[in-house]
């Protein structure tokens, strides 16, 4: 009888000792499912060579070489209106007439004529209404014909920027038209002086000749604009957020076998620095598979296989 009991213990264990091993077996296989599925959902890009920027970002609106706001010269009254907004008009065109009333009580009509070719964009005058100098304008002429941008570069950025520089051009209104052209052109004027002279953080103008502009494009479009104030070409480089820093070296991490999760840190030596990326001038080459680093540490994680 103390045999059966003998041999009943020995199977409890050896089962025991069978679940146990099947428990780790599970655990581990778990484990190694986990860590996989967490490495691959770190991001990884193959580094490449291409052309790099340095750019100055402005803020810009699209604008005429040839436009004007037509004030009154003298106070009077608006008898006569001869053109409607939209209207195509040639320079001494007749646009309104006046009723000036003189010192003496004597009236007389002043003629307001076109001073460029353009198209009326803006009429603020009514036939009846008092006019006055200095005050409201009494029509808007812009030359539809000669469109341009203009922006304004900050103090801190316009050393930077310099005639002919090549710049990137981005019509937000027109974003959602689905078209995927780029448009360029390139710098024409910088200001010596301040358009905001009495500002702590004093703006500079500059004038951005377009190679093309977009269909639907019209006066007093907001333009987003990078000044492309420096490039190199055909260089190695990465994206800023794969490199980290450690006691003053750089470093990226380099997927040695992704099978095995196996990486390595790779110290390298930087070179120009463009607005989001870097070129790598050695310790890494072309095709590389690289993973961002940890946002724990900044450095790769221990599953990794370091």
């Amino acid at each position: 009888m103390a045999k059966m009991k003998t041999s009943s213990k020995i199977i409890i264990i050896v089962l025991s000792v069978i679940v146990l091993g099947l428990i780790g077996v599970v655990t581990y296989g778990i484990t190694v499912s986990n860590q996989r599925a967490e490495f691959d959902a770190i991001d990884t890009t193959i580094l490449e060579k291409g052309d790099l920027d340095k750019v100055v970002f402005a803020d810009g609106q699209v604008r005429a070489a040839s436009y004007t706001q037509i004030y009154p010269t003298a106070t009077g009254t608006v008898k006569e209106i001869n053109v409607s907004e939209n209207s195509e008009i040639s320079k001494d065109d007749l646009l309104m007439k006046i009723e000036v009333t003189d010192q003496a009580g004597g009236t007389s009509i002043q003629e307001i004529k076109a001073t460029i070719d353009g198209t009326v964009t803006n009429i603020w005058a009514k036939v009846e209404n008092q006019v006055t100098p200095g005050q409201t304008p009494l029509i808007e002429v812009v030359n539809l014909d000669e469109l341009n941008v203009e922006g304004l570069v900050l103090e801190s950025d316009v050393n930077k920027v310099a005639v002919d520089q090549k710049v990137k051009l981005d019509f937000p209104a027109l974003d959602e038209n689905g078209d995927d052209t780029e448009y360029f052109g390139k710098v024409t004027y910088v200001a010596q002086s301040p358009f905001d002279v009495n500002s702590v953080n004093p703006s500079y103008q500059v004038s951005i000749e377009p190679d093309e502009l977009p269909d639907g494009v019209k006066f007093g479009m907001t333009v987003n604009m990078e000044i492309i104030v420096d490039e190199i070409d055909n260089v190695l480089y990465v994206d800023n957020v794969y490199i980290y820093t450690e006691d003053g070296k750089d470093y990226i991490i380099r997927v040695v076998n992704r099978d095995q999760r196996k990486t390595e840190n790779v110290e390298v030596d930087l070179g120009f620095e463009g607005e989001n990326d870097t070129e790598i001038l050695s310790g890494a080459d072309e095709s590389d598979i690289i993973m961002l680093p940890s946002v724990e540490t900044g450095t790769s994680q221990a599953f990794f296989g370091n």
